[in-house]
């Protein structure tokens, strides 16, 4: 038994939330413990709720756009907040509640779409005529779109009787589960005869038991908020592969375990798990599951240069080499590929010496990509289909015109048009096609449809209209949000149009985003201005020179559109030391910063054995001071303020109650610094700055929200 003064700090898992009578805090006061913090239960939807209506309408397809999060003890018990996002098949319109499917706070999913034929004829299965002239196949509609541990995502059947259908129906697995590849995904009627039904088969798992075993049991190792647990359905225990928690070593405490980031294996069992031991006077330092040591191996080294670690359009993930000597290694190399690029399957991902020599090294292959002036052909093009928020487009390192695979955008039809074409989501296929792209037609008192910002009537306005053109709704770099036009004439029109522009790209602030007709002369054109942007060679140099400093998967780079060498700034890469290797350089956060510039490069040296060395996990430094100035007393509300939290800090202790240097403030959601104070808390010559203070942003009504949605 041992005795501590103090507080502890709490929070809740997802799907929970801290008692608002007792709050986070637990504190020791004079010997009595305050009441300890408490996680309530938050509202709950249920998943056999969505399941259901997604087995009984077929036109209502699922996308890839969702987050569905579980209990762990009740797989089924959605948290509120949890989303899918859905489309009406081709030839179908909603005419029901959001495309976006959300688990509300009050525990129940908001209403659900209604995708009904854009005749008007009502709710059917997506039907199209078959190609086949074979005979129908019986089915039960309670069982022909559902699958066990998996959902239906698109169909195209026909129904020739009320128990007959001919076509096929595809389906996908929950999260956990995968396909069985000697089955595939589509259960097809075949002259008669159903083809064996799709099923879903669990994937590997870890215990969750041993994860909360290790945390309860574990000594100054501290988890941290980097972490994502995933899982299974139906087994409380079950946590999915990719799962991963990052963890630190508290101050003075090495590692010499296992890695920090502890991952969910593929073959089912955790990465090893780390050991943080004292370190003599020392901070904690980082380690991977990469290991370089003196060889012991009885197998012939390979040789090892300035090449061996690299391959064109990819990079290294992790690696187990030996050292023979300083040009010869045995073990071997993961790789990864840049995005864009895949893995050739023939090879795989490792590059292993094998007795001296080593096996053929991984190459990375272009995947397929869409047309980019394809997908702004059809933005400039004048029509009735407007771009909505909702886009990612991922553009090729090398080619202006190149858009990865699985870039989308979003687009919606406005008030009284109805879409007939293809999918409002139109999306980059792994064929390299974008999907058919959508048309919306004038519905001439048709059936509701999806509204919009944007409004298009006959002028009742008094001010002389403008000319519109072809040219009218485009801006390079950029595209239109919205507008609020009135046609006075085929070719002139009154009203304003917004625009937005291209990632890297920003408007010009002495114009704004408005282009607006004002009694016959347009405004002023919006334009989009080139942001800085940081060199991909630079980069590349960094993670080609053999080093001890290695990438983790936890990255994003984002390429400028006609430069292949351009990198558009808030792009990222998280680098990590190997064990017994320390970080004396820049930060292991390595980001594309506003002036053009990546931040300093980290660099890892070997430990020897010496003393304080930096936590690379944080940005926090802790020496022995060797500062002249004066010192400033130090205690536990020091390193916190109401409403935020330190983002970093370096301090030097000159006593165990007192420090040079500085602490970085930074505000919780819904609070923002005070301008007049900014976020540094600096120790000038014994005395402190004032310290930041988070003050509250402007907020807006959800009982206004709420009855807007609660207003049919």
């Amino acid at each position: 038994m041992f005795c501590i003064v103090g507080s502890v700090q709490f929070a809740c898992n997802p799907g929970y939330v801290l008692d608002p009578t007792v709050g986070a805090s637990y504190t020791c006061n004079n010997g009595v413990w305050s009441t300890k913090p408490r996680c309530l239960t938050t509202a709950r939807c249920s998943m056999d709720t969505l399941n259901k209506f997604l087995s009984l309408s077929p036109a209502v397809q699922v996308t890839d756009q969702k987050q569905l999060r579980a209990t762990t003890l009740e797989p089924t018990a959605i948290f509120s907040d949890s989303y899918m996002v859905v489309t009406c098949a081709t030839g179908y319109m909603n005419t029901g509640g959001s495309l976006n499917i959300t688990c509300l706070s009050t525990g129940s999913w908001s209403p659900f779409p209604n995708c009904v034929m854009n005749g008007g004829s009502g709710s059917l299965t997506t039907t199209t005529t078959p190609s086949s002239g074979g005979a129908a196949c019986p089915y039960d509609p309670a069982t022909l779109f559902t699958l066990t541990n998996g959902y239906y995502i698109s169909s195209s059947v026909s129904n020739p009787t009320t128990t007959t259908v001919t076509g096929w129906v595809q389906f996908t697995c929950n999260i956990g589960y995968a396909l069985d590849p000697t089955i595939g995904a589509t259960y097809t009627c075949n002259n008669g005869v159903w083809s064996t039904k799709p099923r879903c088969l669990i994937t590997t798992h870890c215990s969750y038991s041993a994860l909360t075993k290790f945390l309860s049991s574990a000594s100054n190792t501290q988890p941290t908020t980097q972490y994502r647990i995933m899982m299974a359905q139906q087994d409380p225990d079950a946590v999915l592969i990719d799962s991963y928690m990052i963890f630190i070593c508290t101050n003075g405490y090495t590692n010499n375990g296992g890695s920090l980031n502890v991952t969910c294996l593929p073959n089912g069992s955790w990465t090893s798990f780390p050991l943080c031991v004292n370190n003599n006077g020392g901070s904690p330092v980082t380690t991977t599951t990469t290991t370089t040591t003196k060889s012991t191996s009885n197998g012939s080294p390979c040789p090892v240069d300035g090449t061996t670690t690299s391959i064109v359009n990819g990079y290294p993930t992790s690696s187990s080499l030996t050292y023979a000597s300083t040009n010869a290694v045995t073990g071997s190399i993961q790789f990864t590929c840049s995005a864009g690029y895949a893995l050739d399957p023939t090879i795989g991902a490792s590059y292993i010496c094998n007795n001296g020599i080593w096996s053929t090294k991984p190459r990375c292959l272009t995947t397929s990509r869409c047309s980019y002036a394809v997908l702004k052909t059809f933005l400039s093009t004048p029509s009735n289909t407007q771009p909505t928020s909702q886009y990612r487009i991922m553009m090729a390192e090398q080619d202006p015109d190149a858009v990865l695979i699985d870039s989308y955008m979003v687009f919606v039809c406005p008030s009284g048009y109805t879409n007939t074409g293809g999918n409002l989501n139109v999306t980059c296929l792994s064929n390299g096609l974008w999907t058919s792209f959508p048309l919306c037609v004038n519905n001439n008192g048709g059936s509701p449809v999806t509204t919009t910002t944007t409004t298009t009537t006959k002028s009742a306005s008094n001010g002389s209209p403008c000319p519109v053109e072809t040219g009218t709704t485009s801006i390079v770099n950029g595209y239109p949000t919205s507008s609020s036009l009135t046609y006075a004439s085929t070719n002139a029109v009154t009203g304003s149009i917004q625009f937005t522009c291209s990632v890297g790209y920003a408007l010009d602030p002495t114009i704004g985003a408005s282009y607006t007709c004002n009694n016959g002369v347009w405004s002023t054109k919006p334009r989009c201005l080139t942001t800085s942007r940081c060199s991909y060679a630079v980069l590349k140099t960094f993670l080609s020179t053999p080093s001890n400093t290695q990438p983790t998967s936890q990255y994003r780079i984002m390429m400028a559109q006609q430069d292949p060498d351009a990198v558009l700034i808030d792009s990222y890469m998280l680098f990590v030391c190997p064990s017994g290797y320390t970080n004396t350089g820049g930060n292991l956060n390595v980001t594309c910063l506003p002036n053009g510039l990546w931040t300093s490069f980290p660099l890892c040296v070997n430990n020897n054995g010496a003393g304080p060395v930096t936590t690379t996990t944080t940005a926090t430094t802790t020496t022995k001071s060797t500062s002249n100035s004066l010192s400033c007393p130090i205690d536990g509300t020091t390193t916190s303020i109401a409403n935020g939290y330190p983002t970093s800090s370096s301090l030097a202790y000159t006593s165990t109650n007192a420090v040079t240097g500085s602490i970085q403030f930074t505000c919780s959601s819904g609070y923002a610094l005070d301008p007049t104070v900014g976020a540094s808390y600096t120790c000038n010559n014994g005395i402190w700055s004032t310290k930041p203070r988070c003050l509250t942003t402007s907020r807006c009504s959800y009982t206004v929200l709420k009855n807007f949605l609660s207003t049919p």
